[in-house]
């Protein structure tokens, strides 16, 4: 089994105790019963990044350790891809800089995505926002009306 180190209230030094599971996406700890005082367990919050706009799950994806290099295209594959308006050229990243100001970082994902440019690494609280094409919104609105109205005429030319 794994254990846990810890201090106990009064206690000058380090108890270990059983540890029976980690739920390493929520960053739990389920601890045996033990004879040691009620250990207090702190577990550092995990970064988040968070996808926006013309991906099909947008949200937010946690950069735990084994996600430590998480880049464009890792958390666009998180995010179940790009959908069919995105405006993949011209997307942008939301940052803070080390003085807390925002910054925007324009990103080309078709040229990441097509491998002739770098992929750009993620940091922890960075916003990736996707812009949807409207001509592309658009076009596919009007072709879904060129099929309802050519499944019309069809269906009403048979039925005569």
């Amino acid at each position: 089994p794994s254990y846990l180190a810890f201090f106990s209230a009064g206690c000058s030094r380090m108890s270990m105790m059983p540890c029976r599971s980690v739920n390493r996406s929520s960053g739990q700890l389920l601890i045996a019963a033990s004879k040691a005082a009620c250990p207090i367990v702190t577990v550092p919050h995990a970064g988040i990044v968070y996808v926006l706009g013309a991906v099909s799950k947008p949200g937010g994806y946690t950069v735990t350790n084994d996600r430590a290099q998480l880049s464009t295209l890792k958390v666009l594959s998180l995010a179940g891809g790009l959908d069919k308006t995105a405006k993949s050229d011209h997307a942008v990243i939301v940052r803070k800089d080390a003085t807390g100001q925002q910054q925007q970082v324009d990103v080309d994902l078709k040229k990441i995505m097509k491998l002739e440019s770098e992929d750009v690494q993620l940091r922890p609280s960075d916003i990736l926002y996707i812009p949807r094409s409207t001509a592309k919104q658009a076009a596919i609105r009007a072709a879904e009306i060129v099929t309802a109205v050519g499944t019309g005429v069809l269906i009403y030319r048979v039925a005569q």
